[in-house]
């Protein structure tokens, strides 16, 4: 989603609205467009749907905030500014992506152990 935005805003100077239509399809950014209609200040709209959507319970805590952040920020300066904030939001999704992997790469083989010896535990005590 970030990347597109910036490829509208870098090739299309697309305004902010227009860049967040093409995610209406997603219920915070929905969530956000109707709320900002209604007279709610963007920054404010964004970070209310961000905490409101049930589809983005699954994320941490740090990556909403990483969202809530970016909405804060978007659509505040020029051209080039737009385009700094869009690399730097993608730059910190990147690194949380890469950490997500480092854990599941040190605790998947942990908890797939687990829950085998657990199995195994629970069909030995009921025999």
């Amino acid at each position: 989603m970030l990347n597109t935005i910036k490829t509208q805003i870098e090739y299309c100077n697309t305004p902010v609205r227009e860049a967040l239509e093409r995610f209406k399809n997603l219920e915070f950014v929905d969530r956000c467009i109707n709320e900002w209609e209604k007279g709610k200040q963007f920054p404010q709209a964004w970070s209310d749907s961000v905490d409101q959507s049930v589809n983005l319970n699954a994320l941490k805590k740090a990556d909403k905030e990483i969202l809530k952040a970016f909405g804060n920020a978007f659509g505040t300066t020029d051209l080039n500014g737009q385009l700094n904030i869009c690399s730097f939001y993608i730059n910190q999704v990147g690194e949380n992506l890469n950490d997500a992997k480092e854990q599941y790469k040190m605790y998947g083989r942990l908890y797939c152990a687990m829950g085998i010896l657990s199995g195994t535990a629970i069909a030995i005590i009921l025999i």
